[in-house]
């Protein structure tokens, strides 16, 4: 969910925005839901204003009201010229207590949470003896009923890491409790990656990525393509163009049906505009006012859409990230994010 972004923001970085066009106004869409959508929504982090109350009650109340019903415990706030976090991760992890405030308003509001791969298997850790295992301790204060899943080594491909590393993780989670999902994020086809200039590279990658998912029960995606000339985004069925939200969505959820038929999917989506991931004098020095002004985030368009395509195609999970990296919960696409998920729950 996270690393993906590193590598889009490549763009940005080498001054690659002199082609965008500003983009005005924001389109609403009208939907109608007929029923209450089965997929569930999660949030990866909560703006600012609201993370750093470290109110986990409010917190969740606010998810929970607005049809969001799986927390993903991060409290990233800024990605460039480094990644920085409020550092709350550290209220989800082992050594825990069931009267801790996090566990304690996740019993009182009903909200469950994906636990992530390294707070409780670092990488750059050998697995720990089953007496002391983490994750066994963190079911222990959360209550199995609270716990969604567990995350997989995000964007593993991605990051070079061993196919036995994520097999180990899949085959511990399943030893302390083989009810538990295991969740698997890839990243997207961005195209101005070296390693994506070929067809071959390409369908090589995506090979990989239906391996790698082998060890995981819910498999998808993060796509985060607003705006396409900042995102350069392929999708598996694009032969290397770079495409806008309302073809690459649909693209790799039909990917993930035909090669993963037997794994329930996910997909992860812009909670933010690529503005938000640097500091602002910092991202001053990289490019122009008037290519800032012209990064913005999805829209309430967009959104609509992507969130249909993903209902509609029975994902179990739709999931928000980077909106960690805004100010207040009145910052766009904040407010259009939870105001269309709660339409579909409600």
């Amino acid at each position: 969910m996270k690393n993906c972004n590193k590598n889009l923001t490549t763009s940005i970085c080498f001054g690659l925005l002199s082609s965008l066009r500003a983009l005005t106004g924001a389109s609403v869409l009208c939907f109608s839901a007929a029923h209450v959508s089965a997929t569930e929504f999660m949030a990866a982090g909560v703006p600012v204003e609201l993370a750093e109350s470290r109110d986990y009650a409010r917190i969740f109340s606010h998810l929970k009201s607005n049809g969001v019903s799986v927390f993903f415990p991060t409290f990233q706030y800024l990605e460039a010229p480094s990644a920085l976090s409020l550092g709350f991760e550290t209220d989800f992890v082992a050594p825990c207590s069931p009267d801790g405030p996090a566990f304690r308003a996740m019993a009182e509001t009903g909200i469950k949470i994906v636990i992530p791969a390294e707070l409780v298997y670092p990488q750059n850790a050998g697995m720990p003896d089953l007496d002391q295992d983490p994750l066994a301790q963190l079911i222990a204060c959360a209550g199995r009923a609270q716990i969604y899943g567990v995350s997989n080594y995000d964007e593993p491909v991605f990051q070079s890491i061993k196919l036995k590393k994520v097999q180990a993780l899949y085959n511990r989670v399943k030893e302390i409790d083989s009810t538990i999902p295991v969740l698997m994020v890839h990243g997207p086809l961005v195209l101005d990656k070296p390693e994506f200039a070929s067809e071959e590279q390409r369908a090589e990658y995506l090979q990989k990525v239906a391996s790698f998912s082998a060890y995981a029960d819910i498999v998808g995606f993060d796509v985060y393509p607003v705006t396409a000339d900042v995102a350069k985004v392929g999708s598996p069925d694009s032969g290397g163009n770079i495409v806008g939200y309302a073809d690459a969505i649909p693209s790799y959820i039909n990917w993930l049906r035909v090669n993963l038929p037997n794994k329930q999917h996910l997909m992860v989506y812009q909670g933010f505009s690529y503005v938000d991931m640097f500091e602002k004098s910092y991202l001053r020095s990289l490019i122009s006012a008037d290519d800032i002004a012209a990064i913005r985030p999805p829209n309430r368009k967009e959104l609509s859409s992507m969130i249909a395509a993903a209902v509609q195609s029975d994902l179990s999970l739709v999931v928000f990230w980077g909106q960690g990296m805004l100010n207040n919960l009145d910052q766009a696409p904040w407010p259009d994010i939870i105001d269309i998920v709660k339409a579909y729950r409600n």
